[in-house]
């Protein structure tokens, strides 16, 4: 299996694809390769010497920010990991889903986390008009393709399932799912974590 990964998107890039990745390398028995899209050096920095003949870097140069309007981003930033990751969805090598991206919002970005029935940033921002319009878009493209089952990154506001942060910035984990795997869920998309592959 080949996945395509957007390394600067979400909160903490590259720092918390990388380390889904090299958990899902560890954990899985399956054959696993993965495209890590995004800024190589900050890539390779955040892979030390923990490198592996599974992982390939496509790297980019350009990111995608709120000021960006998704309709020109594909003219305007075309090495950015988010165009580059549709390059490959094109040539029929990866279907890759941010949904924070596909909501508007740039990476990377503040740290975000769920708190009672909003997403906010560290700072306060509420940013859940984004997080739903995302999850909307994956939907969407998820059907599409007729997807039984999707591979999310845990614990994510967005993507998290059955634990989720608890809006305090502390670490602290709560039962719940993020924006995404609980819309998935309800339309009989079954979520798995990259823990769990």
């Amino acid at each position: 299996m080949i996945f395509a990964l957007d390394a600067m998107g979400g909160d903490f890039a590259p720092h918390a694809a990388v380390q889904g990745t090299l958990d899902a390398l560890e954990k899985t028995s399956k054959s696993l390769n993965i495209i890590l899209l995004g800024d190589e050096t900050a890539i390779r920095t955040e892979l030390g010497d923990r490198d592996s003949d599974a992982i390939q870097i496509l790297h980019t140069d350009e990111v995608v920010t709120m000021e960006d309007k998704g309709s020109k981003v594909l003219k305007s930033k075309p090495n950015s990991s988010l165009v580059r990751g549709i390059q490959l969805v094109k040539e029929g090598k990866a279907i890759p889903l941010c949904p924070e991206q596909l909501g508007g919002l740039s990476t990377p970005r503040s740290p975000v986390e769920q708190r009672d029935k909003l997403v906010v940033t560290k700072d306060g921002t509420n940013v859940s008009l984004e997080f739903n319009r995302g999850a909307q878009e994956v939907l969407k493209l998820a059907k599409l393709v007729d997807c039984k089952k999707a591979i999310l990154k845990s614990k994510s506001p967005s993507c998290g399932s059955n634990l989720v942060y608890d809006g305090s910035f502390s670490d602290k984990l709560i039962k719940g799912d993020g924006v995404l795997a609980k819309l998935l869920k309800e339309n009989g998309i079954e979520v798995l974590t990259e823990k769990e592959i």
